[in-house]
C-alpha cells in the first residue's frame, strides 16, 4: 500500500513492487503529491491481472469476442470513426461475444438490436452498431435484418423578430458574426 513519509522539509512517496520490496517514488513538496505519485508507481509496478470475460473459441470455432479485436485492428479508420467502431464493437461483444462467429443467425442479431433498444440507446447508436455488425459478422448473420431510425428531431428556425431580438441581446463582440450569418442566409 502506498504511503508518504516526511524527511526534512520534503515528503517521500513509498510503495511496494511486485516482489514486496519497498521502493521510493521520489521526493515532493507536499504529502498529497508524494502519496499520489506513490500510488501511481505502485500501480505501474503491480498491474492488475486481466480476466477473460468471453472465451476466444467455442467448440473449436472463433467467437465474436475472440474475432472482434483483431478485426478492429485491421480496419483503416480516422480517429473519430475508430472511436465509433470501438464503441459499437463493445456493444456487439456484450450481446453476442460468447457465440461462435460462424453460428450467429439473423435472429441473434435481432435480439441484439432489441437488447440495445431496451437499454434506452439512441436510434442512431443502434443503427451504428448494426452497420458495424454487418462488417464484423458473416453476411448470412445480418440477412434481412432491418432497423429504421424513428426518433427524428424537428428543426426550429427563428423568425425575423426572434433573430432581431437575438442580435440585440448578443454581446458586441459577436454581433458582426451574427449579422454576417443572417445576411448571407437570405
Amino acid at each position: 500500500m502506498a504511503s508518504a513519509r516526511k524527511r526534512g522539509q520534503r515528503w517521500t512517496g513509498l510503495y511496494r513492487d511486485a516482489s514486496g520490496a519497498q521502493k521510493s517514488a521520489g521526493s515532493f513538496k507536499t504529502e498529497e503529491e508524494a502519496l499520489a505519485r506513490a500510488r501511481v508507481a505502485e500501480l505501474d509496478a503491480n498491474p492488475p491481472e486481466t480476466v477473460e470475460v468471453y472465451a476466444a473459441t467455442r467448440r473449436g470455432k472463433v467467437t465474436v469476442a475472440g474475432y472482434a479485436p483483431g478485426w478492429l485492428d485491421t480496419q483503416i479508420l480516422e480517429d473519430t470513426s475508430r472511436a465509433a467502431y470501438t464503441s459499437a464493437v463493445k456493444r456487439i461483444v456484450k450481446c453476442l461475444g460468447a457465440k461462435a462467429r460462424d453460428e450467429i443467425t439473423p435472429d441473434d442479431v435481432r435480439k441484439m438490436i432489441k437488447s440495445l433498444e431496451n437499454r434506452g440507446l439512441a436510434d442512431s447508436t443502434i443503427s451504428c452498431a448494426l452497420s458495424v455488425a454487418r462488417l464484423l459478422l458473416p453476411m448470412a448473420a445480418c440477412d434481412g435484418v432491418r432497423f429504421r431510425i424513428k426518433d427524428t428531431r424537428e428543426m426550429h428556425v427563428a423568425t425575423r423578430e426572434q433573430a432581431k431580438a437575438i442580435e440585440q441581446a448578443i454581446s458586441e463582440r459577436y454581433r458582426l458574426f451574427v449579422w454576417c450569418c443572417r445576411s448571407s442566409s437570405g
